[in-house]
C-alpha cells in the first residue's frame, strides 16, 4: 500500500501579521504595566521621604521641648527675657531658654517663615529676649525641595496648687515643592517638664 504525502503549505501573510500584532499588544501591555509601577514606586518614595524629614524634626523638637525652663542651679524656671512663661508661643512660632552649663543658656525659638521651618538657636550667659533668640536661623527642611504651608502651636494651662505648667500642642503640614500633591500633616503633643 502505497502512502501519499499531503501537501504542506507556509503560513500565509495574514497569519504573520496576526502574530505581529498580537505580540506588540503583549509588548505594549507590559511595559505599561512596568511604566505604571515605576511611577507608583517613585511616587511612594517622595511620600517616604517627606514622612521621614517630618518625623525626624517632630522628634527634634519634642526632644528639645522638654528642656524648656530647666535652670540647674536656681530653683526657679527660666524663660526668655520679656516672657512670661516657660514657653514663648505664638500661632506660629515657640520659643524658650534652658541652662547648658553654669554659665550658659540655650535660647531656641522655632518659627514659620516663607514657608519655610526654621530652627534659631543661641546660647548666652543670660536668657534673651524673643526678637533677638529669633534671629540667625535656619531651614529645617531643604527649601529647594520642601514647602512648610502650616505650623500651629497651641498651649492649654495645666494649673496645681501653687505651680504651673502647660500642655503644649503642634502641628505641621508640608508638601513637595515640585509635586504639591505630595503632602503630609503631623502633629504632636507634649508636656511642659518643669513647672513654673
Amino acid at each position: 500500500m502505497a502512502l501519499k504525502s499531503a501537501n504542506q503549505q507556509g503560513n500565509t501573510l495574514i497569519e504573520f501579521m496576526i502574530a505581529a500584532l498580537v505580540g506588540a499588544m503583549a509588548l505594549a501591555i507590559v511595559g505599561t504595566v512596568f511604566l505604571s509601577n515605576q511611577k507608583a514606586a517613585a511616587q511612594r518614595s517622595k511620600e517616604i521621604m517627606l514622612l521621614q524629614q517630618m518625623s525626624s524634626v517632630m522628634q527634634q523638637m519634642k526632644e528639645d521641648i522638654q528642656r524648656a525652663g530647666f535652670d540647674g542651679i536656681a530653683t526657679n524656671s527660666m524663660m526668655l527675657s520679656g516672657s512670661a512663661n516657660i514657653l514663648y508661643q505664638q500661632a506660629n512660632k515657640i520659643g524658650y531658654v534652658y541652662r547648658k552649663t553654669a554659665s550658659e543658656s540655650s535660647n531656641t525659638v522655632y518659627q514659620l517663615n516663607n514657608n519655610m521651618l526654621e530652627y534659631c538657636q543661641k546660647d548666652s550667659p543670660s536668657p534673651l529676649n524673643i526678637v533677638s533668640a529669633a534671629t540667625g536661623c535656619f531651614d529645617l527642611f531643604d527649601p529647594k525641595q520642601i514647602k512648610v504651608t502650616q505650623f500651629d502651636v497651641h498651649r492649654t494651662v495645666l494649673s496645681g496648687s501653687a505651680v504651673e505648667s502647660a500642655f503644649i500642642s503642634i502641628s505641621m503640614t508640608a508638601e513637595l515643592k515640585n509635586d504639591p500633591s505630595i503632602s503630609h500633616a503631623m502633629s504632636l503633643q507634649v508636656q511642659q517638664r518643669n513647672w513654673q
